[in-house]
């Protein structure tokens, strides 16, 4: 068998099997069970596979499956949960959570139309401000003219002058558009003095190409080559067949209305602020999701520390009613004692099942919030929760002023309302310059051909036989200009009740603070006082216990001092969770419950549905 190698070497072989082998790799690229965010934003490339930009772009199916981080944490059967660790599993696998992420991506999808020169379509957040648009809602910045049929039609045989007017043409995304038609017709004619017959045959072959574009500035342009063969039956013609070309280069550019870089920009610089929103909403989002997760995970240390209290009552009663049986046998107590301490004790086993049935569905929940489908392994494991209730030692209190700084730097809702003030400044900026009258020069440039072949007809196309210039301008105003200044008045009204409603934000979150921080402060006051009046209890019932045991107090007495210890560990543990609370809330509304708990707003963000890198909240797009 002979090697084929040196044959490779020759250009055309190199060039078959290059084209063969160039559309493996994007194949190789859609076995990626991850979406890539900055792949949303490119599109597909249209180089060196062209037909990519005409396909679906891939996407993988939507992630249903927990992390590897929560399988890794059960062990034997267990699954011991800090709150830190709590927090983490929800931003990795809450199916909310998973949902909220889509809404990034989306953004990232409406920074590529925007690109192309459409019109934005906005977010649910985030929606478009009517006065980006001009006209109807839902133009873009510019249209895409027919393919013109200049020097294509019937062999003229007289000459005359006309006037040329040049429209704006093409969007960012350069167009081009070709026809191709072969026509035959019969006409009659009702002398024969021009035509020297009276039925005449034409039959035509056309070919008809544009390339238009319009740039960010405004400036669009347009490339025209047209090409026909035509033959006819009539007489006294000088080509037949005759071959006609025809090239156009066409400029329009406005100078007033429509003027300017940041105006033809404004959608995508609209679409931008709007990715920005996106990664704001998701902020807001987590935190809630995360708020609740710990609100979960503090009610079931409390519920875990209300079993312990339930075993602890239990236990004494059981003490007690024994105690009871053998002086009754001793003949030393009456039997309603006996009933007595039965009965607590029957009350105490009661309270003991509610507390173990509430911990047991306060573990469901929490499962299920951080997971996105509970498996067997999870299902079976015991959740051990190893942070506890915090102590009034333990709340630390930071100085106001400093809270209310950290909240107008880091809370989402601030952020937001911000990109939303600059979002309604680029409609007023727009609706400004709308304002003024459409002034446009252009500037067209025509070269046609007429001959009896094709080689003759380049050559005169080459040698510009049978040139055009054209050059002028439009104006156009309304007289009264009503719908102008009505769009640009409501415009500037929508930026005021936006930097309204932004100031209104900061002086909620303001009070957010305020409000988390005093809740604070009284929650500590309040375990100070739980602690002493159960420290008080515990002595009750420990004096009542020795007067018991030296015949000064009655089963009734132990009973009612234990009921009051009881009450009084319960009541202490309500104030330590509602204090974990009020100190998540005061983190939440400070912005520093992602920073503070080990939660990378990076990672929750990315999670399992897409890679690549994601930008700082605090960076611009490029």
């Amino acid at each position: 068998m002979k090697c084929n190698c040196r044959r490779l070497r020759r250009p055309a072989n190199f060039l078959i099997v290059l084209l063969v082998l160039l559309p493996v790799a994007p194949l190789c690229a859609q076995n990626s069970s991850l979406i890539d965010s900055n792949f949303l934003l490119r599109g597909n490339p249209s180089f060196p596979w062209v037909w990519k930009p005409y396909q679906q772009t891939y996407l993988p199916p939507p992630n249903l499956r927990n992390g590897p981080t929560l399988t890794q944490m059960i062990h034997e059967g267990k699954l011991e949960l800090s709150l830190n660790d709590m927090l983490r599993l929800t931003a990795e696998n809450e199916l909310d959570l998973e949902a909220d992420r889509y809404t990034y991506l989306i953004a990232q999808t409406d920074i590529l139309r925007s690109k192309s020169g459409q019109a934005a379509r906005g977010l649910p957040t985030a929606p478009v401000p009517g006065g980006l648009f001009f006209g109807a809602i839902g133009a873009g910045v510019g249209s895409n003219a027919n393919v013109s049929t200049a020097g294509t039609g019937a062999a003229a045989i007289s000459g005359a002058a006309k006037a040329v007017v040049v429209g704006p043409r093409g969007t960012f995304d350069p167009t081009f558009s070709t026809n191709f038609s072969f026509d035959r017709v019969q006409s009659p004619l009702n002398t024969t003095r021009v035509a020297g017959i009276p039925l005449v045959n034409v039959a035509s072959t056309v070919l008809q190409t544009r390339y238009q574009q319009e740039l960010p500035t405004g400036t669009s342009f347009s490339l025209s080559f047209n090409l026909q063969r035509q033959g006819s039956s009539q007489a006294a013609l000088l080509f037949n067949p005759a071959f006609q070309s025809y090239f156009s280069f066409q400029v329009y550019q406005p100078l007033l209305n429509g003027f300017g870089l940041s105006l033809n920009h404004r959608f995508i610089t609209f679409t931008e602020n709007n990715r920005r929103v996106s990664l704001e909403v998701f902020s807001q989002q987590l935190n809630d999701s995360l708020s609740n997760a710990a609100g979960l995970y503090w009610d079931f240390v409390a519920l875990t520390d209300q079993v312990k209290v339930a075993r602890q009552e239990v236990q004494a009663a059981q003490t007690l009613y024994q105690n009871n049986l053998q002086q009754q046998a001793a003949g030393t107590m009456a039997a309603l004692d006996v009933v007595q301490s039965e009965s607590q004790l029957a009350a105490s086993r009661r309270d003991l099942v509610v507390a173990q049935t509430n911990l047991q569905m306060q573990e469901v929940k929490i499962k299920s919030a951080i997971s996105k489908a509970i498996g067997k392994d999870l299902d079976q494991a015991t959740i051990e929760p190893s942070d506890a209730l915090p102590e009034a030692a333990e709340i630390k209190l930071p100085s106001l002023t400093g809270a209310v700084e950290s909240a107008m730097r880091s809370r989402a809702s601030v952020r937001e309302a911000e990109l939303q003030v600059e979002n309604q400044k680029i409609a007023e900026e727009f609706t400004h310059n709308n304002l003024l009258p459409t002034l446009s020069a252009f500037v067209a440039f025509n070269s046609y051909s007429l001959a009896n072949g094709t080689n003759a007809m380049l050559r005169q196309m080459a040698q510009w036989v049978y040139p055009e210039f054209s050059v002028g301008f439009t104006l156009t105003f309304s007289l009264f200009n009503r719908a102008a200044q009505a769009d640009d008045t409501r415009a500037r009204l929508e930026f005021q009740q936006a930097q309204v409603t932004l100031d209104q934000t900061k002086s909620q979150v303001g009070l957010a603070v305020r409000s988390a921080l005093v809740a604070l402060i009284q929650s500590r006051a309040q375990i100070q006082a739980a602690e002493l009046a159960r420290s008080t209890s515990q002595e009750t019932l420990r004096g009542q216990q020795v007067r018991y045991a030296n015949g000064l107090a009655t089963p009734y007495d132990v009973i009612l001092a234990q009921r009051d210890l009881a009450t009084a560990q319960l009541a202490e543990i309500q104030v330590r969770v509602n204090a974990a609370k009020a100190q998540v809330a005061l983190e939440v509304a400070m912005g520093t419950l992602l920073s503070n708990h080990g939660v990378p707003f990076d990672n929750a963000l990315r999670g399992d549905v897409f890679t690549g890198s994601i930008p700082s909240r605090n960076a611009s797009t490029p």
